[in-house]
C-alpha cells in the first residue's frame, strides 16, 4: 500500500503571487523598520534619476575587475618589498574570487509616502575593493573617535548631554543640522586630503600613511557597480555600503569643522556643545535666530556640493532617536523620539528566530526606555513560557548593556528599573 504524499501548497497562494509580481518591488524602508511595497516603475525611475547625475556617476563599457586586480597587486608588491605590510596582510588585501557590486536604493518613506526618494546603496561585500575598505576602516575609525564632535550612537550622545550640557542659557536655541546626501557630495580631492591630515596627526609611519592613501584612492576612483546590464563608476563621493564610508565621511566633516566652524571668529562664541553623528549635527546657539540663519547661509556658501538643512526651536528638538527638551530655567531632559513612519517592529517570543536573538530583543526594550528617561511602568512584558527555572530565567532575561554611564547590568524584572526611574 502506497503512502499518500504530503499536500503541496496550492499554486497561486497570496505570497507566491506577491513574490512573482513583476510590477512591484519589496524593500525595507531606509529608516523605521517598515517594509515598503513600491511600484516597480517608480523604483526604477528613482534609480535612473540618480544614475543620470553625470557629476556623480558615469557608465563604463565593461567589468573593470581585472584592471583593478592588477593595480591592487602592484600596490601590495611595493609595500611588501619595503616592509610596510607582511604576507598575512598582503593575502588579506587580495580577493581572488570577488563578486560584482550591485546598486539599489532604500525608500525614504519618512521624506515622502507617495513617491519616496531613495538612499543609494552599493552592495560591495566580498567585492574586489572590499578588503581594502575593511583595512582602511580599521585604521581610520580609532582616529575618528578622537575628533571633537564625534558621536558614536544615541547612548554616547545621551552621556555627552548629561555630562557637558545638562543646563544651558534659558534663552538659547536648540539646533540640529543635516548634510544633504553627504556620502555622494564629498569630492575625492577634499576627502583624501582630510583623511591624510587625520593620519598625519597620528603616530603612523610615513610609509603606512602612503599605503593608506594609495588604497583609499583605489577605493574611491575605482568604485564601480552594476545596475541591470550596465556598469557604472562613481566619480564623486563614496559608496554607502563600503566599510570605510562612515569613517571617510567623518574625516571629511572633521576637516570641514576644524577649518570653518571652530575657528570662525564671527560665530564660534555662539556655538556651544557642537556634536555630530556622521551627517547629523546638534548644538546650542546662544544668540538670536537671525544670526543663526546667517551662520547657516555662510556654511552653505563654502562648498557648492556641501549643503546643510537646519531646524531650531527654543523648547524641543529631535536628534537621532532622542527628543531634547529645555525648560524655562535652561535644564535639559531627553525622551524617546520616533518618526511618524517608524513601525516599532518587535519579535514575538514564539518566533523561529534563534533564542539568543529573541532574548536580546525583549531584554533591551526596558533598557532603551530607561536610557531615554521614559517611564518603565507604562510597559508590560510577559515572561516567555516555561521560564519557571530561575537559572534559565537569568540566562534568558539578563543582559549586559551600556546605560547612561558606564556598564550597568540590566534585568527585565520590573523592580530593577522602577526603583531607578520612579
Amino acid at each position: 500500500m502506497m503512502s499518500a504524499a504530503l499536500p503541496r501548497p496550492a499554486v497561486g497562494m497570496w505570497w507566491e503571487r506577491v513574490a512573482n509580481n513583476k510590477s512591484i518591488i519589496i524593500k525595507p524602508a531606509d529608516k523605521g523598520g517598515a517594509i515598503v511595497i513600491m511600484d516597480h516603475t517608480l523604483y526604477s525611475d528613482e534609480i535612473r534619476r540618480q544614475l543620470s547625475d553625470t557629476n556623480t556617476y558615469n557608465t563604463i563599457p565593461r567589468d573593470p575587475t581585472p584592471e583593478i586586480r592588477k593595480k591592487i597587486q602592484s600596490i601590495i608588491n611595493i609595500y611588501l618589498d619595503n616592509g610596510t605590510i607582511d604576507q598575512q596582510t598582503a593575502r588579506f588585501l587580495s580577493n581572488p574570487h570577488p563578486i560584482t557590486p550591485v546598486f539599489y536604493v532604500l525608500p525614504k518613506i519618512h521624506k515622502s509616502l507617495t513617491n519616496p526618494p531613495g538612499r543609494p546603496i552599493v552592495a560591495s561585500t566580498d567585492s574586489i575593493l572590499s578588503p581594502l575598505a575593511v583595512f582602511l576602516e580599521k585604521i581610520l575609525t580609532p582616529l575618528i573617535k578622537t575628533t571633537k564632535s564625534f558621536v558614536l550612537d544615541t547612548g554616547h550622545f545621551l552621556s555627552l548631554i548629561k555630562k557637558h550640557c545638562d543646563t544651558v542659557p534659558p534663552d538659547s536655541l536648540l539646533v540640529t543640522m543635516d548634510v544633504n546626501s553627504l556620502y555622494t557630495s564629498i569630492t575625492h580631492e577634499k576627502g583624501i586630503t582630510a583623511s591624510k591630515l587625520l593620519l598625519e596627526n597620528s603616530d603612523r609611519s610615513t610609509n603606512s600613511i602612503r599605503l593608506c592613501m594609495d588604497l583609499l584612492k583605489l577605493v574611491l576612483y575605482e568604485n564601480f557597480f552594476l545596475y541591470e546590464d550596465t556598469y557604472y563608476v562613481q566619480r564623486q563621493g563614496t559608496a554607502m555600503g563600503s566599510n570605510v564610508a562612515p569613517a571617510y565621511a567623518n574625516a571629511y566633516m572633521n576637516s570641514f569643522e576644524e577649518t570653518f566652524v571652530y575657528t570662525d571668529d564671527r560665530y564660534k562664541q555662539y556655538v556651544k556643545h557642537y556634536l555630530r553623528y556622521i551627517d547629523d549635527i546638534f548644538f546650542i546657539w546662544t544668540v538670536p535666530a537671525d544670526i543663526l540663519q546667517t551662520f547657516h547661509q555662510t556654511l552653505n556658501s563654502i562648498y557648492p556640493e556641501l549643503q546643510f538643512t537646519i531646524q531650531y526651536d527654543t523648547n524641543r528638538i529631535s536628534f537621532l532617536d532622542t527628543l531634547i527638551l529645555k525648560d524655562i530655567e535652561g535644564h535639559l531632559s531627553t525622551d524617546l523620539y520616533s518618526k511618524p513612519t517608524d513601525c516599532n517592529s518587535l519579535l514575538h517570543y514564539s518566533s523561529s528566530h534563534p533564542k539568543a536573538t529573541r532574548a536580546i530583543n525583549t531584554a533591551l526594550l526596558p533598557v532603551r526606555d530607561f536610557r531615554f528617561g521614559g517611564i518603565f511602568k507604562q510597559y508590560r512584558y510577559s515572561l516567555p513560557p516555561h521560564s519557571h527555572s530561575r537559572a534559565r530565567e537569568r540566562r534568558r532575561h539578563h543582559t549586559w548593556t551600556r546605560a547612561l554611564t558606564g556598564s550597568v547590568r540590566v534585568s527585565r524584572n520590573s523592580t530593577f528599573l522602577k526603583s531607578r526611574v520612579e
